[in-house]
């Protein structure tokens, strides 16, 4: 179960991750979109189960209006802008940055909320997951320790 998210504790990240696909091909294009779209709801997903309220207009915007519509697109876009007006931190997903990403990026800048840049929402999973383990294992390095240390002290006091 994660952390609930409420209103005076949830901080507000704008998500920012390439929506339009790039590739050549209508097939490629068709496949590269579905994953951008699968990479931002793992981030989304991530965000509130650290206690964030994610905001992903390119996910919201482009349920209603048509992406491969220029004017709608640049709509979607602007509308997007006011949410991050009202956001505490924008967090960019992964290497790639899109035309529209880089309009956030600097809208945020311009604005002075902070950019944070993270890997790719799947290997930012990887990264919690090893800090985690190394966190656990250092946990438990320090319970052998101590349980040696008792072990050591309750042989003592047997001999004494």
């Amino acid at each position: 179960m994660g952390v609930k998210v409420t209103e005076s504790t949830a901080k507000t990240i704008y998500v920012c991750s390439p929506y339009k696909a790039v590739s050549l091909k209508e097939a490629d294009r068709e496949w590269e979109r579905k994953e951008n779209v699968k990479r931002t709801k793992l981030a989304c997903r991530i965000l509130v189960k650290l206690g964030y309220l994610p905001l992903a207009p390119h996910l919201y915007f482009t349920r209603f209006l048509e992406d491969s519509d220029e004017k709608e697109r640049e709509e979607g876009i602007t509308l997007g802008m006011r949410w991050l007006e009202i956001s505490d931190e924008l967090w960019v997903f992964g290497e790639r940055i899109s035309d529209g990403m880089s309009r956030e990026i600097s809208y945020a800048r311009e604005l002075g909320i902070p950019v944070r840049c993270l890997p790719e929402p799947g290997r930012l999973v990887g990264c919690i997951v090893n800090a985690w383990k190394q966190r656990q294992e250092g946990h438990m390095e320090g319970c052998r320790e101590q349980g040696g240390r008792d072990q050591k002290e309750s042989e003592d006091t047997k001999n004494e």
